[in-house]
């Protein structure tokens, strides 16, 4: 997937849906399911290395994953987003960027709930 320029399509799709899909939108909406593929595809891109790297170059890729946290009437994409960020924190350069980027603004309120 990755060789055949996969990463760049995934992130085009996941911008285009984090910005037509509303905050409020349930799991079984097809724009829901949709993302928590797309989502949890990146999750499994993200555990090589030279994927990582690839990921670290397109910072709005990131970001995109991060506000999907943002979801919370659909957990499948709440539980792949953290998933996602945890694949991706297995770079210290990634990691380095999520903390720019604001990881923690993201995820510091679900340890509240």
């Amino acid at each position: 997937l990755y060789r055949s320029d996969g990463l760049v399509i995934l992130s085009n799709l996941l911008s285009r849906l984090s910005g037509i899909l509303p905050k409020e939108a349930s799991t079984n909406f097809t724009g829901s399911r949709i993302m928590t593929y797309c989502i949890r595809t990146l999750a499994g891109l993200g555990a090589f290395d030279n994927v990582r790297s690839a990921i670290h170059s397109t910072p709005v890729l990131v970001h995109d994953v991060m506000k999907a946290i943002r979801y919370e009437n659909a957990p499948s994409i709440v539980e792949a987003s953290i998933h996602c960020i945890s694949q991706m924190s297995g770079s210290k350069e990634l990691q380095d960027l999520m903390l720019k980027l604001g990881v923690l603004w993201f995820l510091i309120p679900l340890l509240f709930e």
